[in-house]
């Protein structure tokens, strides 16, 4: 009798089960180096978008003419100045998101400086998502859209503006 076996031994297996598994190892940190700058760059969008969200409200409120400070400091360069929380963003309608929720990841700050002198408006940004923070970051319509680190606030809550106000216009 013919001994008619047909399929795969047991060390052809191991064999093919061993090469996925070096492939899977391989590709694995690419993969999730690709997952992890896609969650950053939805954070940037993010904090791209809650900055359009405060200029709108910026320039509203600058037209009904509340809510903004012109603070003059010693060294002559005035500007105005206003900041929101996300909850005042939530909670006077410039944003639909529930940043007013208590128990919400979502947290931050966003502090405006205008010149007086007309050079340029400055953004600085203190949000946190859960995840990342952009705590003293800039966004300035003077000189590029990058992100730049300008300064750290240890132990800032993000929940609320600082309580005593700046006396220059951050530059960097």
């Amino acid at each position: 009798m013919k001994n008619n076996n047909k399929g795969f031994t047991l060390v052809e297996l191991l064999a093919v089960i061993i090469i996925l598994a070096v492939v899977v190892l391989m590709a694995l940190p690419a993969v999730l180096g690709l997952m992890e700058s896609s969650r950053q760059n939805a954070f940037k969008t993010e904090v791209n978008e809650l900055v359009k969200i405060v200029q709108n409200a910026y320039s509203r409120k600058s037209l009904s003419g509340e809510d903004i400070e012109t603070i003059s400091p010693t060294d002559g360069k005035s500007f105005r100045y206003m900041c929101m929380t996300l909850a005042d963003l939530t909670n006077e309608n410039y944003t639909e998101k529930p940043y007013n929720d208590p128990d919400s990841i979502y947290k931050g700050y966003y502090e405006v400086f205008v010149p007086i002198d007309g050079t340029g408006t400055v953004y600085r940004i203190h949000y946190y998502n859960g995840t990342y923070t952009a705590d003293g970051l800039l966004y300035s319509y003077t000189a590029s859209d990058a992100y730049a680190p300008t300064y750290s606030e240890p132990g800032n809550d993000f929940n609320t503006c600082p309580a005593t106000k700046p006396t220059a216009i951050p530059t960097d």
